[in-house]
């Protein structure tokens, strides 16, 4: 019995990461008619992604990185100029700094791409470029002033934005 039962317990172990919560930030690098309104990694709201300043609590990843790792990214693209939105699904990788876990910067890309960092490195936030942060760097001149919403006055009658295949295209309904 004992012989069957030990190989079990390991592999139980083997499986099993211990995991830290990391706050969540997501960091929209789109055209300005775009916007990501809602975001979720593994499940966890990121909420709307913008500058790079906001954080959400908290992303349960394993404590320690390795080679192979991806989170489950969910968000939603509004496309203002059109008033359409799209859901999009992906298991990005994981790219990690050196040094220990830290916040998780989800980029959302111009190129329909995603990439999520770990990071103890605050670059996005600080609008100021670092050399030594992995990931793309914040177009300050773009995203400070981003606000698409600010522009749109729902009408009474007017019905919500539909679901489309791609609201990131630019072409008419």
């Amino acid at each position: 019995m004992v012989f069957v039962l030990l190989p079990l317990a390991a592999c139980r172990a083997a499986g099993q990461d211990d995991t830290i919560g990391v706050s969540i930030t997501g960091v929209d690098h789109l055209a300005e008619h775009l916007s990501i309104q809602d975001f979720w990694v593994n499940g966890t709201g990121g909420h709307q992604a913008g500058g790079g300043g906001r954080k959400v609590c908290c992303a349960s990843l394993p404590a320690e990185w390795r080679p192979g790792l991806t989170v489950k990214v969910t968000w939603a693209v509004t496309n203002w100029k059109r008033r359409v939105y799209s859901m999009y699904e992906r298991d990005v990788p994981l790219e990690h700094c050196d040094g220990p876990m830290g916040r998780l910067w989800v980029h959302f890309l111009r190129d329909g791409q995603v990439r999520a960092i770990t990071c103890d490195l605050s670059a996005p936030g600080t609008w100021e470029p670092n050399p030594e942060y992995p990931g793309p760097q914040p177009l300050a001149t773009t995203l400070l002033r981003k606000q698409p919403w600010s522009d749109y006055e729902r009408q009474p009658d007017e019905p919500e934005f539909p679901e489309v295949d791609n609201a990131m295209e630019d072409e008419a309904i």
